[in-house]
């Protein structure tokens, strides 16, 4: 493991209220999250997955940033 690696291993994810993303996975069952997490994975625009999940769930408005925070590991929920 590089330098780079074990920083980004140790370094503690900010942690802060739940984003829509996040209270959107806890209300799905077990397989419609994986689901969306396959989907989070998906090699598509951050705009465009936003607006999917946000069309699919509209009670969770879902913004390109929030997509690519969870996409980078970096979302504070």
């Amino acid at each position: 493991m590089g330098l780079l690696e074990e920083f980004q291993a140790q370094r503690p994810v900010p942690r802060g209220p739940r984003c829509n993303l996040g209270k959107l996975f806890d209300s799905l069952d077990k397989d419609t999250a994986a689901e969306l997490s396959a989907l989070l994975q998906v090699d598509a625009p951050h705009t465009d997955v936003a607006r999917f999940i946000s069309a699919k769930w509209p009670a969770f408005t879902v913004k390109d940033g929030t997509v690519s925070r969870h996409r980078r590991g970096e979302c504070s929920c």
